[in-house]
């Protein structure tokens, strides 16, 4: 018995150093292709690649490369890391597919290691906070139990920190399928229970079994429904070495197996290691950071949704002249858009609302996103404003050089240059339009990306060098 837990542990090892080999290879080409982008040589955690490398609202990341051989079934996803003309140029949509999964791996994994080793006693406090909620401890572990063998497909069943229920309902029981994680449902995980296939037949092999016939697997395992992936041991020696059969060991049903495991999984809850997660979590709710990276995101929207009404505009073959504004509309937002003075032209009016679900961090926010662009031709219009005896938001003023800048009360600064460039200044990002179709983001640390008009994105990190991508 000793031998073959021995021998499950090591596989369980080779396992995890093999995925932290394979993203260790897939970092440095993913992290500078994110938006906004990651220098290389950064520290980032598992829960951090799997929040950046979550589905995104944008395109850019869902779209292959034209010649990307994973998309023509010519390379399986899984073998990306040793492909050389692929690591040359990378797919964007498969690496960050790619990585997602690993380091979705290695977060389970690694939160499974440290919330099941037992931690002495029980914390008053968490008791209490338990008992606002369950009543007791045991009615927690009951309901874990109930979720982990009673789930519809092998996963992990999770006990999770909700922020957006009701003071002493935030504790909240949940399956996800295969390795997703809650942290892409903007919720803080506390612990798991490992439901996996893997966790399964590992509870089968843990008894000393010998046999000299054809091993026969369960009829829901991936090696009864694959006979490819099972290999046929032709003699297996136990401590007491007399010939058994394996398959006196896989009468056990599967909800008897599930059972066995779950109840093996609580007896080994952490609970002072499950009251550190809710602490964390608790204090990174009342944070200012995390209203900082909501802003960043929401900014990041507006942004993407500005484009899409522009793009729309110029591919319906309406002319767009310099004057032209698009204003945004966010929800909750007192900041009045600027009214710029329209030139001649046929009037036409495009609205387009977007609503989003953003993962930001490790919570979710929802954001409508309404933009309306107007073009007026064949029709001179001015801007009157009438005096109220109220400060006047956003304030004009036009430089020596014949720029008009615009500053809002919130410290924004927009700036119409008489060449057509239009800046849009904000504390997390700087937008610049040229006349010319291109758009430049530059961000506080010293990062900027360069969307040429040719379909070239030019990425410059804060060290200096450069990297350029086809997006076209």
């Amino acid at each position: 018995m000793m031998l073959r837990r021995t021998m499950t542990f090591l596989r369980a090892a080779g396992e995890a150093v093999s995925v932290s080999s394979e993203l260790q290879k897939l970092l440095p080409s993913l992290l500078p292709l994110l938006d906004p982008p990651i220098p290389r040589g950064k520290t980032v955690s598992a829960a951090h690649i799997i929040v950046a490398t979550s589905n995104s609202s944008s395109k850019r990341s869902e779209r292959h490369l034209p010649e990307c051989p994973v998309l023509a079934r010519t390379l399986p996803l899984t073998a990306v890391v040793d492909h050389v003309a692929f690591m040359k140029r990378p797919c964007l949509s498969c690496l960050r597919q790619r990585v997602h999964f690993l380091a979705s791996e290695e977060f389970c994994k690694n939160l499974e290691q440290k919330c099941t080793q037992e931690g002495g006693t029980l914390p008053a406090e968490w008791e209490n906070i338990v008992m606002k909620q369950f009543g007791t401890l045991t009615h927690l572990e009951k309901e874990i139990m109930m979720y982990a063998t009673s789930r519809r497909e092998p996963g992990w069943t999770w006990l999770v920190f909700d922020k957006e229920r009701i003071e002493g309902h935030r504790l909240v029981v949940m399956n996800l399928p295969a390795n997703k994680t809650p942290l892409i449902l903007g919720l803080w995980p506390l612990a798991v229970i490992n439901m996996t296939e893997s966790a399964l037949l590992s509870a089968l092999e843990s008894k000393p079994v010998v046999t000299n016939a054809k091993v026969t697997y369960p009829s829901w395992s991936r090696a009864a429904r694959n006979p490819l992936a099972a290999v046929t041991p032709t003699r297996n020696v136990g401590l007491s070495g007399t010939p058994t059969d394996i398959t006196d060991n896989n009468s056990k049903s599967l909800s008897d197996l599930r059972k066995q495991v779950a109840q093996k999984a609580v007896s080994k809850l952490n609970w002072n290691f499950i009251l550190q997660q809710w602490q964390q979590a608790e204090a990174y709710y009342a944070s200012t950071a995390r209203e900082e990276k909501i802003r960043a995101q929401r900014t990041k929207l507006e942004r993407e949704a500005a484009l899409a009404a522009m793009s729309k505009l110029r591919d319906s073959g309406a002319t767009i002249l310099t004057s032209d504004s698009v204003e945004i509309i966010t929800g909750g937002s007192n900041t009045g858009a600027s009214k710029v003075d329209k030139k001649e032209g046929e009037k036409l009016s495009t609205q387009t609302t977007q609503k989003s679900t953003v993962n930001v961090g490790e919570e979710t926010t929802t954001t409508t996103t309404t933009t309306s662009t107007t073009v007026e031709e064949n029709k001179e219009t001015s801007t009157k404003t009438e005096s109220t005896g109220v400060d006047e938001d956003p304030k004009s003023t036009q430089l020596p050089d014949g720029t008009w800048q615009y500053l809002y009360k919130n410290g924004d600064v927009t700036l119409l240059r008489p060449d057509g460039t239009r800046v849009f200044k904000k504390k997390e990002l700087t937008t610049t339009a040229f006349a010319d179709g291109s758009t430049l983001y530059e961000y506080p640390n010293n990062t900027s990306i360069l969307d040429r008009v040719d379909g070239v994105r030019v990425t410059t990190f804060a060290d200096g060098t450069k990297q350029e991508e086809r997006l076209k």
